[in-house]
């Protein structure tokens, strides 16, 4: 058995073969690194790619409130010239804040009320779907004393004081389209 062992080791194509077998284990083993370089590769590709997308997404909401709060803004502007007798007519303020709606995409309506819930102002084109808000969850928190707790897409007005002072206080109010955030 020694003797058939010498002559297979001493013999090419049993060198070929050995040769053969280690060429094989070696490109199996290269290709398995390569692999495990590209996994890890395509992982970290996707990380960057995924932060980038959420930081444009981040950009693109900031961008969006920034318009609703210039709205908001428009929109305060419109009560104060509503108050100084600008605007002959309830009518004419709610024209301007159609107008003042028209000009950003996610916002859905705009207009403020009194401190019992009452709406003073719209931009509707129609009659408003109500006409008194007080039974509503984000008019409830800003008149039950809890100023820290704003819900979103509403925001009292920023010369006014939360009071319970029902001559006094009025509320602004954005809504908006949430597939458009």
């Amino acid at each position: 058995m020694q003797e058939a062992e010498q002559k297979l080791a001493r013999s090419p194509a049993f060198l070929q073969a050995v040769l053969g077998a280690f060429f094989a284990a070696s490109i199996v083993l290269l290709f398995s690194v390569d692999l495990q370089f590209r996994y890890q590769d395509a992982i970290a590709q996707g990380k960057k790619t995924a932060l980038n997308f959420a930081k444009i997404l981040a950009e693109h909401t900031v961008l969006t409130f920034e318009g609703v709060e210039q709205t908001l803004r428009e929109a305060e502007k419109i009560r104060q010239d509503g108050l100084s007798g600008r605007y002959a007519k309830p009518e004419d303020t709610n024209a301007a804040l159609r107008l003042l709606q028209q000009t950003s995409p996610v916002v859905v309506a705009v207009g403020w009320t009194d401190a019992s819930g009452e709406v003073l102002a719209h931009s509707y084109d129609h009659k408003p779907p109500r006409t008194n808000i007080s039974g509503m969850p984000h008019f409830n928190v800003r008149w039950a004393g809890q100023p820290k707790r704003t819900p979103k897409g509403a925001r009292l007005s920023e010369s006014e004081h939360c009071t319970n002072d029902q001559h006094k206080a009025e509320f602004e109010s954005v809504s908006m389209k949430p597939d458009k955030l």
